[in-house]
């Protein structure tokens, strides 16, 4: 009241230079009027007067209103101070800032899904380390308006870098501390999502995962999801965001037919398929030994696999599966090494024999391994079968972590030079094509 048009124009530039020139003049208006006490109401100012654009705030603006859409978010947190807090981005199409919302708004957002179309009312533009945020307390509002498409919310994702997943899952492996899942990101890259705890119930096939920290395995994207992090699974129909070729070498599957173990730790499995074409796996885990140990002569199916130039491996967070299927004993056929094919019964000559073994957690891991010759042709054979270690060594295989190196190596020794040479009637199967392996698993000497 009381001003010229000249003296009004005149404020609004000061106020914008105030501001280093980054507020647009009908913000810079907004603000000369709440300075000079005009009630300027929701109701009849212009909507471009109350709902700022994100590249228009500065450092000291209250009352702020803007619309956007929620791009990342938190789990509820707690600070030092006891009070609880949610960090969520949101994105105006143009830009993006992070947002903090305290007290009871904290949990009011916590229910809001992320990619929510979203109206904040009365938050507070401040500066934390060094960049603007925003800040909702008492007497502010959050308003849900809508949702963007997957299609439209993957494209903010990427414009903006945000560390926000859009999952596309085809295995998740449930164990006693969380679980396990693979699949494809947006960019149709393989992940493996780690879970701790019981953060995600159901198995959503479309998931969004945010907050979640990153590592890689070899080629595989690792997300680790622990406390804080925010997992929603996606409800809508979604679009195939990638080519089915784009999940090949993330998992195998066959029958465990038997492993070799290296000399300190880990070791390799062979899988045989339906073809009878072996698959070898390279493991560096002794624990995840011990499993495919479990499932030998199972079909099975490993997860999270990494392609490489030594061949195909097992990461940290593969997983090991059995598959339930109805199963039969095996018929072995009378044949030579020459023409020997699947179930396969032989009698043979050790031309070498070799035992090696190791306990992980008082458990035994063990493997034979022989040369076998019939006069038609010669073989690797190897065994962990308990049957074979029991008439080869006459030990059992809890033995092997019971009794003392020195005495097994002392047994192992002496059995090699009394069968080199000597023959056997062995029973197995004769795995692989371009290279032959006689999985034994029994024998009679």
């Amino acid at each position: 009241p009381g001003l010229t048009r000249e003296k009004l124009e005149e404020l609004v530039r000061e106020k914008i230079l105030e501001f280093g020139g980054i507020i647009r003049r009908d913000a810079a208006l907004l603000l000369v009027a709440k300075e000079l006490g005009v009630q300027v109401t929701r109701e009849i100012a212009p909507r471009v007067l109350t709902t700022l654009r994100i590249r228009d705030l500065a450092a000291g603006f209250r009352g702020v209103d803007l619309e956007g859409y929620i791009l990342a978010k938190s789990a509820v947190t707690t600070n030092v101070e006891g009070r609880s807090y949610v960090r969520f981005l949101i994105s105006d199409g143009d830009d993006a800032i992070w947002a903090t919302a305290w007290g009871n708004l904290a949990r009011e957002l916590s229910s809001v899904r992320i990619f929510s179309k979203v109206l904040l009312r009365k938050a507070s533009v401040v500066r934390r380390r060094g960049r603007l945020e925003l800040s909702l307390s008492e007497g502010s509002q959050i308003e849900v308006r809508g949702m963007l498409s997957l299609s439209e919310a993957v494209e903010l994702l990427q414009k903006f870098k945000v560390k926000t997943d859009v999952l596309l899952l085809r295995k998740i492996g449930r164990y006693s501390g969380g679980l396990l899942a693979f699949g494809l990101d947006a960019r149709c890259n393989q992940v493996a999502l780690h879970v701790q705890g019981d953060l995600l119930a159901g198995e959503p096939r479309l998931l969004i995962a945010s907050n979640c920290a990153e590592e890689r395995a070899g080629s595989l994207r690792v997300l680790k999801c622990r406390e804080g992090c925010v997992l929603e699974p996606w409800e809508a129909p979604a679009a195939t965001l990638c080519r089915e070729e784009a999940y090949a070498g993330l998992s195998a599957r066959g029958v465990a037919a038997c492993f070799l173990l290296f000399r300190r730790s880990g070791g390799k499995a062979l899988l045989v398929n339906s073809e009878g074409e072996a698959l070898e796996l390279l493991i560096f885990s002794d624990h995840q030994l011990l499993r495919v140990k479990e499932l030998l002569g199972r079909s099975i199916e490993v997860w999270g696999l990494l392609q490489g130039r030594g061949g195909i491996k097992l990461s940290p967070y593969s997983l090991i599966e059995d598959i339930p299927e109805a199963g039969g004993s095996f018929s072995y056929s009378r044949a030579c090494l020459l023409t020997a094919a699947g179930s396969t019964e032989v009698e043979a000559t050790f031309v070498s024999l070799k035992l090696r073994y190791r306990c992980v957690e008082g458990r035994p891991l063990y493997h034979i391994a022989a040369v076998l010759d019939d006069g038609t042709a010669s073989m690797r054979a190897v065994s962990n079968a308990k049957s074979v270690l029991r008439k080869i060594y006459g030990l059992e295989e809890e033995e092997l972590c019971s009794a003392t190196p020195s005495s097994i190596d002392a047994i192992a020794d002496y059995v090699a030079e009394e069968l080199l040479g000597g023959d056997a009637v062995v029973r197995g199967q004769v795995v692989g094509k371009a290279e032959r392996i006689f999985v034994m698993h029994d024998i009679d000497i």
